[in-house]
């Protein structure tokens, strides 16, 4: 079971609509971060030119490519 977990009640929520294929089958959601989430996540929104996101293992992992460091959220 995967647990719950609700965001501060002094952060903004975002939603967003499941993407769906052209047969109406599931495909994926668009995650969008702010500047101040990814400081949060250890990335430099100043230096990186780029990151990559992935799941594994129930957690989502970041890694930016200005310090080579992964940080997991």
């Amino acid at each position: 079971m995967v647990p719950t977990i609700a965001p501060p009640e002094n952060r903004p929520v975002r939603e967003a609509r499941i993407s769906e294929g052209v047969d109406g089958s599931p495909i994926g959601v668009a995650l969008f971060f702010t500047t101040d989430e990814l400081l949060e996540l250890g990335v430099n929104p100043v230096s990186a030119n780029e990151v990559s996101m992935w799941v594994y293992d129930g957690r989502v992992h970041i890694h930016s490519f200005d310090d080579r460091d992964e940080h997991t959220i």
